[in-house]
């Protein structure tokens, strides 16, 4: 078994989750073996991508002991745009 984190922040709080996972498993395998343990009412996994210490990754990355998972919710708002308002 190896030990990952999966975080999920919003603005205002930050949730980390430690969970193990047999070796070898995918991000994939991983999301479905512990899904319970992560999700949050607020999120949508399905509408998520994942980065692994900052690094997006698919869905077949291999985790290691020790990865910390990020789980990216969509953006609310076009950064660009939102500049634009601000100038």
């Amino acid at each position: 078994m190896i030990c990952v984190s999966f975080v999920y922040a919003t603005t205002n709080n930050q949730t980390v989750r430690r969970v193990q996972v047999p070796r070898d498993t995918n991000l994939s395998q991983a999301l479905k073996f512990c899904e319970k343990k992560i999700q949050r009412p607020d999120m949508n996994l399905r509408d998520c991508t994942f980065a692994v210490w900052g690094e997006t990754v698919q869905p077949n990355y291999r985790l290691k002991n020790g990865d910390r998972v990020e789980i990216c919710r969509p953006l609310s708002a076009d950064p660009k745009n939102l500049r634009k308002k601000r100038a």
